[in-house]
């Protein structure tokens, strides 16, 4: 019964019914992950948190004009009801449905997510571009066993700040619902550690560092070269200040 409306969803929302193409990388990289079960109880539990809110809004406002109105709050409060078991069949459907169609997929290149039915979302994030990783966990989430790796990845632009600075413009995706969270955390550190010039996720470039923090980024010969500089500077400006004492 379910594949059967899922088929039919699928089509009145012309979403794909398969997996994306996988992202660019080796063939033999290409690993799909999913989300785990865990995940899907989830988004039960929040979706419950959620009609369980409604449910004693929907009962305010009934009891509210049944105490004006009878008849009309009788009327009412059935319209509700029926409005409340349609919303949690609906969002029930949608929970299942988009836990059904969220991929994840790596490769020793790159990185594809897709989520969403009636909004469907596709990013592809590039390691090359990926400037922080890390994995996150909420109390619900560790209760259940599962957590979140997201990445983030430095855009082509610019934010302002309130100060009136500039930050760096994150893009941000995260894999949800995990029960091995490490590993594919993991994973993907191993791929960028093999990318050319890679130095580390928040490790500054240990010579570039040294440099700025000793202020030693020369060679014995551009040190040389650079005395050298220095005294026929101070020889000029020897002249000039005191042109007299130079005759």
């Amino acid at each position: 019964m379910y594949e059967l409306m899922k088929d039919l969803l699928l089509d009145l929302f012309r979403a794909p019914k398969g997996p994306p193409d996988p992202p660019a990388g080796t063939e033999a990289s290409i690993a799909t992950f999913r989300a785990s079960t865990q995940y899907l109880i989830y988004q039960y539990l929040m979706l419950m948190a959620g009609m369980f809110v409604l449910s004693v809004l929907f009962g305010f406002i009934g009891i509210a004009i049944l105490m004006n109105e009878a008849s009309l709050g009788i009327l009412l409060s059935l319209i509700l009801v029926i409005l409340w078991i349609a919303i949690g069949i609906g969002s029930y459907s949608l929970i299942r449905l988009e836990y059904d169609m969220r991929y994840y997929i790596v490769s020793d290149r790159s990185l594809r997510i897709r989520t969403g039915v009636w909004n469907i979302v596709e990013q592809t994030l590039t390691f090359a571009n990926i400037q922080n990783i890390q994995v996150e966990q909420g109390p619900i989430e560790r209760l259940l066993g599962i957590s979140r790796v997201v990445v983030e990845t430095a855009g082509g632009g610019s934010i302002s700040t309130p100060n009136g600075g500039h930050t760096t413009n994150y893009h941000r995706a995260t894999l949800s619902g995990l029960e091995n969270a490490e590993s594919i955390r993991d994973l993907i550190m191993t791929y960028l550690k093999k990318i050319p010039h890679f130095v580390g996720l928040g490790e500054p470039d240990d010579r570039h560092a040294s440099a700025s923090a000793s202020g030693r980024g020369f060679s014995p010969q551009d040190a040389e070269a650079l005395r050298e500089i220095l005294f026929e500077i101070k020889s000029l400006r020897s002249i000039l200040v005191h042109p007299q004492a130079n005759e």
